[in-house]
């Protein structure tokens, strides 16, 4: 039986080379890109930081002597000096200059979301497959219900472990979200909270949220609730482009007076990377800041945060799930806004966040060990 990794040519021209797999797709690789990413002894890796090669050091019109391959590697002998390398078919696919290496593509939706993505956490402890599965659904859909967690306070921790390293805030590492006589923030009073970012005030904000639920209001309240702001985002998109380019151009300032901190935040309500992709959505009108732009631009500002706010409170792109005593929602705090209904009963959730790169690293290396992708060369 043929694998989708097996080679079928390699043509090798002035400055690339040319892989045709048995799938029929075609791969391109830079000579230069190739030698830069031998991975032997003499060279060392990237991916482990210890490297002792210097590209300044590989000649610029590096060309390839020989080339071979098996079912499982290419071995290449350079002219520099006779150097020999090895790259596994798994790691030159998954690194093809023109193929998508990301394995899970993140997935829009809107009110109709057939279920709620949920996961089994005692599964999870001990299952590679349970576990990628709880990480994946974040990725792609940007949260999930981690069930059978457990009212144990000490479990919230646990779990976090299980995704990252915990990130500690002015509000400490964990926080027990409960009715306070003396609130000093909106979620220690038992009012309803509208979708939100959290934490916009801070030039990086919380990543991965952890609600952990150990007592849940006995009236019914309390209901969470996600909402897709990505999706909101690109109906912004379709509906009012100028007003969408207008919230990823202009910063938006947020504040926040914490003890002995101002700590103060100036970026866009939606960002987006290097490919004009959306990656990022900020949207908190309760921590937004006196606006510190040009008085020309402001009505157009409000106007798009107006668009923006109505689509994402509208409804049409929300969830809702009452969380069980023992229940935990996992979310990525800038991939979905959260909120709540109002409750009037004793309602304890405790609160707890890990850096997103922390959590994307984790992710993508149980997808290595699961699925074969960006196999070690």
């Amino acid at each position: 039986m043929h694998k989708i990794n097996d080679i079928v040519t390699v043509e090798v021209g002035s400055r690339f080379m040319d892989v045709a797999w048995r799938d029929g797709s075609v791969s391109r690789y830079s000579k230069f890109w190739l030698r830069d990413n031998c991975a032997c002894e003499i060279c060392g890796d990237h991916e482990s930081g210890s490297r002792f090669q210097s590209w300044l050091k590989i000649p610029q019109d590096v060309t390839l002597r020989h080339v071979a391959w098996d079912g499982a590697c290419l071995d290449v002998v350079w002219d520099d000096g006779d150097h020999r390398s090895r790259y596994a078919l798994a790691w030159l696919r998954s690194n093809c200059h023109v193929q998508a290496t990301s394995h899970t593509q993140k997935t829009l939706w809107d009110m109709t979301l057939p279920e709620i993505p949920t996961a089994d956490y005692r599964l999870a402890l001990h299952d590679d497959r349970e576990r990628y599965r709880l990480l994946d659904h974040v990725v792609r859909y940007g949260f999930v219900v981690v069930k059978n967690v457990g009212t144990d306070p000490a479990e919230t921790a646990a779990l976090t472990r299980m995704l990252g390293y915990t990130r500690d805030t002015h509000f400490g590492a964990i926080t027990d979200l409960q009715l306070r006589e003396q609130g000093s923030h909106l979620s220690d009073f038992p009012v309803e909270i509208l979708p939100h970012t959290d934490e916009t005030y801070r030039p990086v904000p919380t990543g991965i949220n952890v609600f952990h639920c150990i007592t849940p209001s006995r009236d019914g309240g309390g209901v969470s609730s996600m909402t897709d702001s990505h999706a909101c985002a690109k109906q912004l998109q379709t509906l009012d482009a100028a007003a969408y380019e207008v919230l990823c151009k202009t910063p938006i300032r947020h504040a926040r007076r914490a003890g002995n901190e101002i700590i103060v935040s100036n970026h866009p309500a939606f960002m987006r990377d290097s490919a004009g992709e959306l990656t990022e959505v900020r949207l908190n009108e309760r921590t937004m800041s006196a606006l510190r732009i040009d008085p020309e631009q402001m009505d157009a500002v409000y106007a798009a945060l107006r668009k923006a706010l109505e689509i994402a409170y509208s409804g049409a792109y929300t969830v809702w799930y009452p969380m069980e005593a023992g229940d935990a929602m996992v979310f990525d705090n800038l991939r979905v806004l959260h909120g709540r209904t109002a409750f009037r009963t004793e309602r304890l959730i405790r609160q707890t966040n890990v850096m997103r790169d922390e959590f994307h690293a984790r992710h993508a290396f149980l997808a290595e060990q699961l699925h074969s992708i960006g196999s070690k060369r």
